[in-house]
């Protein structure tokens, strides 16, 4: 893996969780 590659992974793995997060906050305030 290059570090292009790498940097790749966090940021989509990052957007993942942030999105996640924001959905169980969502469904906390229902």
């Amino acid at each position: 893996m290059t570090g292009e590659d790498w940097v790749g992974l966090v940021v989509t793995g990052a957007l993942l969780v942030y999105l996640f997060v924001a959905l169980v906050r969502a469904d906390r305030t229902r």
